[in-house]
């Protein structure tokens, strides 16, 4: 900016030299014009620096227009180099004031140089100023996102020691299940010997058929049904596979406390075996107009 604006006020510089001495040279001039109009209007010579020159004294039988002729031709040279220095100022002049022109053109050059220079500087220091705004903008929300990390990484440091307690109580939890898991499988290896034996299933079955004679003699069938009762107050899991001829099914079932379950649509010569688990099966077949028992 500085190397920018030199050439401005070199340039004022120079208007002012020139507007001086274009002064001076008025200034000589004016005096000048004003001493040759005096001595004109005066009718003697004007005043020259050089020597004056002795004028012999007329002679008697002379006329007075050939005694004034010597004067009137040093005047009119005079008035020559008058007119040749006035012309000389003149040109000067004209010289001067075509520099003033000049001058005042580049003068008007450099002051719209200089608006063009001090509005692309306003531009630049607006811009400037908008980039700082948008920067402390950016900055103040990385400020605030900062913060709100660092809230969360606090969170995340509470959960994860509330995490790590939490994994030791499990891991505490799973070392006493292990061990009474292990109790377990010992307690069963000492009671495997005694499930092997084999027990009585608690359970009491019977068949029931419609009465009267008619329905057996119009060839009716499957219209047996199995009932069999659970003798225990606890719930009893059984499997119950049916054959009937070479057509098998199966279900396995849960019968509550004291409950009674009935295996329907069944005929004279299927079979039924009921298992389950550390009981020994029991085994029914359906006898044609009988009733079958454990």
């Amino acid at each position: 900016m500085n190397s920018e604006s030199a050439p401005g006020g070199e340039k004022g510089r120079q208007a002012g030299s020139s507007l001086g001495i274009l002064a001076v040279f008025l200034g000589i001039a004016i005096v000048i014009i004003v001493i040759v109009l005096k001595y004109h209007n005066a009718g003697a010579p004007a005043p020259t620096s050089t020597p004056a020159v002795p004028i012999a004294a007329p002679a008697a039988d002379q006329k007075p227009s050939d005694q004034a002729k010597p004067a009137a031709d040093a005047v009119a040279t005079e008035m020559e180099k008058s007119r040749a220095a006035l012309a000389q100022l003149q040109a000067q002049l004209d010289k001067a004031i075509a520099q003033i022109s000049d001058l005042q053109v580049q003068l008007d050059q450099s002051k719209k140089a200089s608006d063009r220079l001090q509005l692309q500087i306003q531009s630049q220091a607006d811009a400037a100023k908008a980039q700082a705004a948008d920067l402390q903008g950016r900055l103040d929300e990385s400020k605030s996102h900062s913060a709100e990390l660092q809230a969360q990484l606090k969170l995340a440091i509470s959960g994860s020691a509330e995490l790590e307690t939490q994994l030791g109580q499990s891991k505490a939890r799973s070392a006493d299940l292990q061990s009474r898991l292990t109790k377990s499988e010992s307690d069963n290896a000492g009671l495997q010997p005694l499930a092997k034996k084999a027990r009585r299933m608690p359970i009491r079955t019977s068949f029931d058929r419609p009465r009267g004679a008619l329905l057996e003699a119009v060839g009716a069938r499957k219209n047996v049904t199995l009932q069999i009762i659970n003798l225990f107050q606890a719930p009893l899991s059984v499997d119950i596979a049916v054959t009937e001829g070479e057509d098998n099914r199966s279900q396995s079932i849960t019968i509550a406390g004291g409950a009674t379950l009935s295996i329907q649509k069944l005929q004279a010569g299927d079979r039924v075996v009921i298992t389950s688990e550390g009981y020994e099966p029991v085994n029914l077949t359906v006898e044609p107009g009988e009733s079958a028992g454990p």
